[in-house]
C-alpha cells in the first residue's frame, strides 16, 4: 500500500479550505447564481440520472406529456431545491 505524503494532503486541505471560504464570503444573490450553475452542470454532466427521471415522469404522466416539458421538469428539480420548495410544487 502506498503511503500517503503529509505534504501534498496538507496542500489539498489549504486548497479546499480556500475554495470553501471563497463561496462563504459570496453575497446571497452571488451563492444563488453560483448554485444554478452547479445545478446546469450536475444536469449536463449526470445523464443517467437525467434518464431516470424522465422515464419516471413517463410511466407517472404517459401521453400528458412531451418530451420537452419531461426535460423542463427535469432540469428545475436543483433549482426549486436551492428555493426551498419541494420539487412536486412546480
Amino acid at each position: 500500500m502506498k503511503r500517503r505524503s503529509k505534504v501534498t494532503d496538507f496542500l489539498v486541505y489549504c486548497v479546499v479550505r480556500f475554495l470553501v471560504c471563497m463561496i462563504q464570503a459570496l453575497s446571497y444573490r452571488m451563492a444563488c447564481r453560483f448554485a444554478d450553475f452547479l445545478a446546469w452542470l450536475a444536469y449536463r454532466i449526470d445523464r443517467r440520472h437525467r434518464l431516470v427521471a424522465d422515464d419516471n415522469l413517463k410511466h407517472a404522466f404517459g401521453n400528458q406529456l412531451t418530451p420537452a416539458q419531461r426535460d423542463r421538469m427535469v432540469c428545475g428539480v436543483p433549482l426549486r431545491h436551492r428555493d426551498g420548495a419541494p420539487a412536486a410544487a412546480a
